[in-house]
């Protein structure tokens, strides 16, 4: 192989062979290294490690109420090649936690167990090589808190975001069927709800009604049986109308008789587009009353007794109405 040559700061000339010296070179990191390693492996270290754990024999009658810890960890002491093989396990190695073998500390419809912490020490002592020690635990007792589940009936509410196009409107009401359902959960998470959600509904611009079906949301804990349900909002455009509705007279004014003028109101609405063609007059009440009449008054204030419940009012004129009594 062909010498290279290089100069140094000094001016001198260094040859160097970069097969043979890069052979060299290796082997000795090599041994460097696994003398390292070997040094490492036998020091021993402060650590954590951690337990996944796993829940068995909970009771099928009753539902958890209480958050349990997915994760059980532990400070430990051990020598670096042990602590390095436990790493290696650490997601196949976890903690069974036996319900039956915890601790009672109340039966009935709600029911506490515990689980110590210095049981749990000995379980993992259990998974854990000789050489491996368990300075302490992090956390703490584990409660299990149980309660019996119950049905109960709760309202579904619809969780909707929809912006409407221009001269648009929710004509009507919005229907949800079913709209009740059956759940089934814990009394102490059943005592917080009032109401069962759907997934948000979201719409932009909206013109023309929405029939779909949407899935429920539980909370953590309840269930049902009912999954979905079918949501029909009724989205018509807006038009204008007026129509003349004869004034009504409530009161008794004996054998009088009492002569408005003018003897009609004038009323401008705004209704649904299908709807426009079925306003009637008949459905519209506007009154005087007899009571307000007054020697010195000459009219009579009209008043909006009762509209379609499809139609929102603009306007009306006259507000008040003259008389004479006519016997």
């Amino acid at each position: 192989m062909k010498e290279a040559e290089s100069r140094t700061a000094f001016g001198s000339i260094v040859k160097w062979r970069p097969g043979k010296n890069l052979s060299v070179f290796i082997i000795c990191l090599i041994i460097a290294l696994t003398f390292w390693f070997l040094n490492a492996f036998t020091k021993s270290y402060h650590t954590t490690v951690s337990f996944p754990v796993k829940y068995i024999n909970l009771p099928d009658n009753q539902v958890l109420v209480s958050e349990l810890p997915s994760v059980v960890q532990f400070e430990v002491t051990g020598f670096g090649f042990s602590l390095l093989t436990r790493q290696l396990r650490s997601n196949t190695d976890s903690l069974e936690l036996d319900y039956d073998a915890a601790t009672v500390l109340r039966k009935g419809d709600r029911s506490v167990r515990s689980i110590s912490g210095q049981s749990l020490i000995e379980l993992a002592n259990s998974e854990l090589p000789d050489d491996i020690i368990i300075n302490r635990i992090i956390g703490d007792t584990i409660r299990m808190v149980l309660e019996k589940s119950e049905e109960r009936i709760l309202f579904v509410s619809l969780d909707r975001s929809i912006t409407l196009a221009d001269q648009f409107f929710i004509n009507g009401k919005i229907k949800i069927e079913p709209a009740s359902v059956v759940v089934k959960g814990p009394p102490s998470f059943l005592d917080e709800l009032d109401s069962i959600k759907t997934l948000p509904l979201s719409a932009n611009a909206q013109d023309k009604s929405i029939n779909k079906e949407l899935d429920l949301v539980f909370p953590q804990g309840i269930s049902s049986e009912s999954k979905k349900v079918n949501v029909y909002i009724p989205i018509d455009r807006k038009t204008q109308g007026e129509i003349k509705v004869p004034v009504q007279i409530e009161g008794e004014i004996g054998d009088r008789t009492l002569v408005l003028f003018p003897p009609e109101v004038t009323v401008t609405y705004i209704t649904g587009l299908r709807d426009y063609e079925g306003i009637q007059a008949n459905q519209f009440v506007f009154e005087v009353n007899t009571n307000e009449i007054a020697s010195d008054k000459t009219y009579l204030i009209i008043k909006q007794r009762q509209v379609p419940s499809n139609v929102s009012i603009v306007a009306y004129d006259p507000h008040k109405v003259e008389y004479i009594l006519k016997k």
